[in-house]
C-alpha cells in the first residue's frame, strides 16, 4: 500500500501492460464538487515501500489550481515527495502538474498537512486524480485518511504491483469506505494553520496517542488529534485552545466543527467562562499545583465525555466512543463526591434506562440509547457498580433532592440487586462471566464478586432509605452469603484473579474502600499484587493470568492501587507518588490515557473517562474527604 516506483511517474510504464495503463476517461462529477476530504484520523495507504503508491479523485469548481494538500505521517527523517495531478490515475502520461518537496526540509520525521505548490489550469466539473508517492526514504511514511463513509465522496486508489499487479480502486468490493485525506487550494477554516494541523516535526512521545484533548459547547465534543495539541495549550480551567501562533481555537456554541478565531474572541471568552462557571460549582481537588491541574483538566474532560442526556463515552474515539455502564458508574461517584451532583445524576438515569429486564447490562451501548453496537457478551460487574454508584451520589446529594430524585433510580437498583442476589451460587459466589478484562472466564472472578458485594451493601443501605426493609433485609443477606463465599475461597488463594488461581488481579483493590470494608488480609493482597503487577515503566498491567499476556501498562488499573491507598487507614505517600507518576504520563494538553507503552509513552486513547473518574476519587481522598464506603 505505498510507493508508486520513479519509473511510474516518467514515460516509461514499466512492468504493467499498455492495456492496463489505457488512460481512464476523464469523466464529469455528476454530484457536487467534491475537492477536500479532511479528516486524517486513521493510517491508510503506505506510500514509499517498493512499487506502492496512492492516489485520490476530485472534482473542483476552479479553473486553476495553486495548491494541493495531504495529510502524512513519516518516520523517515529523509527523502523526496512527489505530488502529481492526472487526468487518468494510471496513465503518468497524462499529468498536468507535478510538485517534489523533501522530508529533511520539512523537519523530518513528523507528522501533518504537507502542502504543495502547483500551477495549473483545469476544467470545472472535471474528474482528476491527486497521485502521491514516497521514495529514498529510511522508513514509512503513510498517508492518512478515514475509513467511514462520507457524503459524496470519490474514490481512493493504491498502487501495489506486488500484491495488486497495479492500481486498486478503495471504494469498490470489500474496499468500500476508505478515503485519503486531502485538500485543493486549502484556505480559510481548511488551511492547516487555522488548526495547528500543519506539518511539523513531532517528538514520539506525542504521537503515541490517538486523540490527545477535547473541545465541546455541552452539546457537541469534538477530539484533539496530538498533530493539533502539539505546541498548543488550554487557556486555563476551559477547553478553548491557544494555539503556537496565539490565536484561539475553540467549538462555538451550537456548532458542530471548531473555529479559529483571534485570541481574546468574544465568543472564546463567553465559552471560557461556561468551563469556569462550571468548575465553580463544584471542588478542584488536589494539594498541590500539580495534583489541582490534573483535577481542572479531568473533570472538564468528563464533563465534555458527558453527553447531555447522560451518556459517556468512554473515550472520544472509535471503538471507545461508547457508554460503559462500569466506566459511567465511576464517573457519577467522581462527578457527585466534587460537587456536581446534577451531573452524576443525569448518568446515572441514563445507565438506568440501557439497563434490561433481567437486571443486567449490555457490555457497552450506543450515546444514543440502550441499542448495542456488537455482540460481546454482557459483563455482570455491572449489577454491582450501579447500586455502589447510585448510593455514593446519594450520600453526597443534599437530603431533600436525594430523596425527590432516588425514587427514579430505586427499580435499576432492586433489578440489579435482585439479579446480584438471585445469582449466587452454592459457594456464595457470582457465575463466571467476563469481567471489566471484558475476557471470559470459567470461574468465578474477583472482578465480579468484589463490586457484587459493594453493590448488595449499597442496595441494601438504599432500600433503608426507602423504607423497603425486605428488600434490605433479602439483599443484606445475600451480602453476607458472598462474604463467607470471598472469604472461604477468594482469600484463601491471596484473592488471585479466579477461585481456581490465575495469577493476579489488580481487581483485588475493589475489596477495599471505597468500595468494601477491606481487611488486613486483603491490605496484603493490594500490596503483593502492585508489586507483582508492576513494569519497568511504573504502572501495572491488569493481572498476570498466564492465558494473557500484557506489553503495555494500563492507567486505570493503576490508579485503582492509587485510590486504595489514598483512604485515611492505607499510606498516602504510595498513593501521591502513583498520581505524580501518572501526571508525568499526560499528553501535551493534559489529558490522561489509556495505557503507557513498554518506552514509557502515552499510548491508545486520551482523555480516558474511567482514568479520569479514579484520579479525581484519589486526589479527593488524598484532601482528607474520605468517600463513604456502603455499610
Amino acid at each position: 500500500m505505498a510507493r508508486v516506483p520513479r519509473r511510474l511517474f516518467g514515460a516509461v510504464l514499466g512492468a504493467l501492460t499498455l492495456a492496463s495503463l489505457a488512460a481512464a476517461p476523464a469523466r464529469a462529477d455528476a454530484q457536487a464538487v467534491y475537492d477536500r476530504q479532511l479528516d486524517g484520523s486513521t493510517q491508510l495507504f503506505l506510500i514509499n515501500a517498493p512499487n506502492n503508491a496512492a492516489a485520490q479523485a476530485f472534482t473542483t469548481a476552479d479553473a486553476r489550481l495553486t495548491a494541493l494538500s495531504a495529510y502524512l505521517v513519516s518516520n523517515s527523517d529523509t527523502g523526496t515527495l512527489d505530488a502529481q495531478v492526472r487526468t487518468s490515475v494510471k496513465d503518468p502520461s497524462t499529468t498536468l502538474a507535478e510538485s517534489t518537496l523533501q522530508l529533511s526540509a520539512l523537519g523530518g520525521a513528523g507528522s501533518g498537512w504537507v502542502t504543495f505548490p502547483i500551477d495549473t489550469a483545469v476544467t470545472p466539473g472535471q474528474q482528476y486524480f491527486l497521485v502521491l508517492e514516497a521514495s529514498d526514504t529510511t522508513d514509512k511514511v503513510i498517508w492518512n485518511g478515514v475509513k467511514t463513509s462520507l457524503p459524496d465522496a470519490l474514490s481512493s486508489w493504491n498502487y501495489d504491483l506486488s500484491y495488486w499487479g497495479g492500481w486498486e480502486e478503495y471504494n469498490v468490493g470489500s474496499y468500500t469506505s476508505f478515503h485519503a485525506a486531502f485538500a485543493i487550494d486549502p484556505t480559510g477554516e481548511d488551511a492547516c494553520a487555522a488548526a495547528n494541523s500543519c506539518y511539523q516535526h513531532i517528538p514520539a512521545a506525542d504521537l503515541g496517542v490517538t486523540t490527545a484533548g477535547l473541545l465541546g459547547n455541552g452539546q457537541t465534543t469534538v477530539a484533539v488529534p496530538p498533530q493539533q495539541a502539539y505546541g498548543s495549550s488550554y487557556v486555563p480551567d476551559s477547553d478553548v485552545l491557544v494555539l503556537p501562533d496565539g490565536r484561539w481555537r475553540y467549538l462555538p456554541a451550537g456548532a458542530t466543527a471548531p473555529v479559529t478565531v483571534a485570541a481574546n474572541d468574544a465568543g472564546a471568552r463567553a465559552r471560557i467562562a461556561a468551563d469556569r462557571s462550571w468548575l465553580r460549582s463544584g471542588r478542584i481537588p488536589g494539594r498541590t499545583a500539580q495534583q489541582r491541574d490534573m483535577a481542572s483538566r479531568a473533570l472538564l474532560d468528563l464533563h465534555l465525555l458527558e453527553q447531555p442526556n447522560g451518556a459517556l463515552a468512554a473515550a472520544w474515539y472509535g471503538a471507545w466512543k461508547y457508554n460503559w455502564p462500569r466506566d459511567a458508574s465511576f464517573a457519577a461517584v467522581a462527578l457527585a463526591a466534587t460537587g456536581h451532583g446534577a451531573d452524576a445524576y443525569r448518568i446515572l438515569t441514563f445507565s438506568a434506562s440501557t439497563q434490561k429486564a433481567d437486571g443486567t447490562w449490555d457490555a457497552r451501548t450506543l450515546l444514543t440509547g440502550p441499542q448495542v453496537p456488537d455482540g460481546r457478551q454482557f459483563q455482570l460487574d455491572a449489577d454491582g457498580w450501579f447500586p455502589w454508584a447510585v448510593w455514593e451520589w446519594a450520600q453526597a446529594v443534599i437530603g431533600d433532592q436525594r430523596n425527590r430524585l432516588l425514587p427514579a433510580l430505586f427499580p435499576a437498583v432492586r433489578r440489579a440487586a435482585d439479579l446480584a442476589a438471585g445469582s449466587l451460587n452454592a459457594q456464595g459466589l457470582p457465575p463466571a462471566s467476563p469481567d471489566y478484562w471484558e475476557v471470559a472466564t470459567t470461574a468465578p472472578n474477583i472482578g465480579t464478586a468484589a463490586p457484587w458485594l459493594s453493590g448488595l451493601h449499597a442496595a441494601a443501605a438504599l432500600a433503608r432509605q426507602q423504607h423497603d426493609r425486605a428488600d434490605a433485609a433479602r439483599w443484606e443477606a445475600a451480602a453476607q452469603r458472598l462474604q463467607a463465599g470471598i472469604d472461604a475461597t477468594f482469600a484463601t488463594n491471596g484473592y488471585s484473579r479466579t477461585i481456581d488461581g490465575n495469577g493476579r488481579d489488580s481487581a483485588v483493590t475493589f475489596m477495599t474502600a471505597p468500595y468494601n470494608q477491606g481487611s488486613a488480609a486483603v491490605d496484603s493482597a493490594i500490596d503483593s499484587t502492585f508489586d507483582a503487577l508492576l513494569t519497568p515503566n511504573g504502572g501495572v498491567v491488569p493481572g498476570n493470568d498466564p492465558a494473557h499476556t500484557w506489553l503495555t501498562s494500563w492507567t486505570p488499573e493503576t490508579m485503582f492501587f492509587a485510590l486504595a491507598w489514598s483512604s485515611a487507614h492505607h499510606s498516602a505517600d504510595r498513593s501521591e507518588q502513583l498520581v505524580s507518576w501518572l501526571g508525568g504520563k499526560r499528553t501535551a494538553l493534559g489529558a490522561l490515557p489509556e495505557q503507557i507503552n513498554q518506552s514509557g509513552i502515552a499510548i491508545s486513547v486520551a482523555p480516558l473517562g474511567w482514568t479520569d473518574a479514579l484520579t479525581l476519587m484519589t486526589l479527593t481522598q488524598l484532601d482528607g474527604r474520605n468517600l463513604p464506603i456502603p455499610r
